[in-house]
């Protein structure tokens, strides 16, 4: 499977690619703004775009309405602190398939793979 990252902050940009990478996951961009994110995903179509919600130039939200409309099928997964649950609801509202929550770790990643896994599944029979 492969992701890019979109986070503005580069030690958790790291630290979700090394989490990613031990898990056999690849990563082929890594964006420090929504703009860099919405390039990036064009131009590596990745199987999920992770996106934090506070994304500069272009906020998380805006950033995967524009991916949206370029790609209705993008899988996008929004990044943010604990207690961010009105943007997380937006963004599953505007078409975001999951989020997760810093720190993000192995396990969380196998729960949102798995529950994305199922859903396109359910979507697909």
């Amino acid at each position: 499977m492969r992701f890019v990252i979109g986070h503005e902050d580069i030690v958790i940009r790291k630290d979700i690619r090394q989490t990613l990478e031990n898990m056999k996951f690849r990563v082929v961009a890594e964006a420090s703004n929504g703009l860099q994110a919405y390039n990036k995903y064009i131009e590596y179509a990745p199987d999920v775009i992770l996106l934090s919600l506070t994304l500069t130039i272009h906020d998380g939200l805006n950033t995967l309405n524009r991916i949206k409309g370029y790609a209705p099928e993008a899988i996008c997964v929004m990044i943010g602190e604990p207690l961010k649950n009105r943007e997380f609801f937006q963004a599953l509202e505007n078409g975001a398939a999951h989020y997760m929550t810093l720190p993000v770790n192995e396990e969380q990643v196998q729960k949102v793979l798995n529950d994305i896994q199922y859903m396109m599944k359910e979507v697909n029979s």
